[in-house]
């Protein structure tokens, strides 16, 4: 009414009106329904197919894929070329994507021969507007194992004619991925095109199959791998995981006072300076005061660090084997358990010894409760979901001694270069220190090395051009 001082103001979808009055009698609130008609019958349903296509969506997810690129399934495109050699059949169990898998099983050994297969693309391919092709493989290290440094899997993009069959084509280029590009189980293998040599006259604007010819052994036979997809320009946001093998204890007395890892190395990342977060992974026998294991779960509730299950001192022989599932079984729940019962409630991360996670103990892991490991190759992770486990891993360590003749493969200029390259790829590395190796030799990152890195890192992260995650935030930004 005229007069009344009303006080409005709107809770969630409706407004309430309250008349300011002195009488404790009065009913002096109305409530009024509102509706939003901006927010239209229409604009819901959209919502929800888009919801509902995602939902029932059987396409692979990882959520730091940024570019989903042009998927090529070999299912239903796949021919044998050495029927003596090996077979081929669609399998559902090994699928991907709602398709099912091409599995190839090696049925037989032919020192004169290799096993052949081709998928012929659905149309022809212009391969100078490709940048980067990717495989998506399943298999293991029973097969991967037997493959050499120069001879292993050979990937070539033929412009022949596909009716002509003829494996290997004349006119291609090619790739050979040898025993250190694979990692146990799932890969995708990110190769970029330029890198393909050449073999006679091929014509990229009309690539018409992908040949495949791979080595094999006497070891090989009845053996299998499965392989779902090819995919051509992919990108994922690039991506940096740092982890550290177990904990070095370097004293010069009984304190703890002159642990490298506590004192230069872990706050070196952690400061306000970088910023890079990392995962530390350890066992039930590491030698570690009060003082330390205080330390360590400082750096995890604080910074945001995570501890991961380190596999391999005091039992690294034990899990290389694939004939003791069960002896695997005990060594790896024993380990976890020491680290849930002192520091935190969940192990996602596992470390294989000598990047050597090996196919029984993948399961194990699974069933354990872990979500991925870092496993030794020379490539580098490109996408990651559900069905995905292992991820490899990059060495960052010191010369091989003073007065050596012998290049360091794995020094800071190694590193940088693999930084440069996912960066330009859109992948996924993850660097690592180890401390011992199994001939008990220091081979920790000294300053200049890490610190070189380092440098290198922070440059791109703050231009923005790629991030730093531990295992578990990059498991869930990938799966969630």
């Amino acid at each position: 009414t005229a007069g009344s001082n009303l006080n409005v103001t709107r809770e969630y979808s409706r407004v309430i009106i309250q008349k300011e009055s002195t009488n404790p009698n009065d009913n002096n609130i109305l409530y009024v329904s509102m509706t939003d008609t901006s927010f239209t019958g229409q604009v819901i349903r959209d919502r929800l197919e888009k919801l509902e296509a995602k939902v029932n969506s059987k396409n692979d997810y990882c959520g730091l894929i940024e570019d989903p690129g042009t998927y090529i399934y070999a299912y239903n495109n796949m021919y044998v070329d050495s029927t003596t050699q090996c077979t081929i059949s669609n399998d559902t169990v090994k699928g991907r994507n709602g398709y099912p898998s091409v599995k190839i099983n090696i049925i037989d050994y032919d020192p004169n021969d290799q096993p052949k297969f081709t998928l012929v693309l659905p149309n022809t391919t212009n391969f100078t507007t490709v940048q980067l092709i990717s495989l998506q493989i399943y298999i293991d290290k029973t097969i991967t194992e037997r493959f050499g440094e120069d001879d292993g899997l050979k990937i070539m993009l033929s412009s022949d004619d596909p009716y002509t069959r003829s494996n290997p084509p004349a006119n291609y280029i090619f790739y050979i991925l040898n025993k250190d590009d694979f990692v146990q189980g799932w890969n995708t293998i990110k190769l970029k095109v330029s890198d393909f040599q050449t073999n006679g006259h091929p014509n990229l604007t009309r690539i018409s199959m992908v040949n495949f010819s791979m080595f094999s052994d006497t070891f090989n036979v009845d053996k299998s791998f499965w392989i779902n997809s090819i995919i051509l320009d992919q990108r994922m946001t690039p991506t940096i995981l740092f982890a550290f093998d177990h904990l070095y204890i370097s004293k010069t007395s009984a304190t703890a006072v002159n642990n490298r890892d506590f004192t230069y190395k872990f706050p070196k990342l952690y400061n306000i300076n970088t910023d890079i977060p990392a995962t530390i992974f350890c066992n039930d026998k590491q030698t570690l005061t009060n003082i330390e294991m205080e330390q360590l779960s400082t750096i995890c509730n604080t910074y945001g660090w995570e501890l991961g299950n380190y596999g391999c001192n005091p039992n690294a022989d034990t899990m290389t084997l694939d004939d003791n599932p069960r002896q695997q079984y005990l060594c790896v729940k024993e380990t976890r358990q020491w680290i849930v019962d002192n520091f935190i409630p969940t192990v996602n991360a596992y470390g294989a010894p000598f990047g050597n996670l090996r196919p029984v103990t993948e399961p194990i892991l699974k069933n354990l409760g872990f979500k991925m490991a870092k496993d030794g190759s020379n490539k580098f992770c490109s996408f990651f979901s559900k069905k995905d486990f292992a991820i490899p891993m990059h060495l960052l360590a010191n010369p091989p001694g003073e007065g050596s003749s012998r290049p360091n493969p794995y020094s800071s200029t190694v590193i940088k270069s693999k930084i440069d390259e996912i960066v330009n790829t859109g992948q996924c590395i993850c660097i690592y220190t180890s401390n011992v190796t199994r001939y008990g030799d220091e081979i920790s990152a000294k300053e200049t090395e890490f610190e070189d890195v380092i440098r290198h890192i922070v440059k791109y992260k703050n231009a923005g051009q790629l991030q730093c995650l531990t295992f578990s935030d990059f498991y869930d930004k990938c799966t969630s």
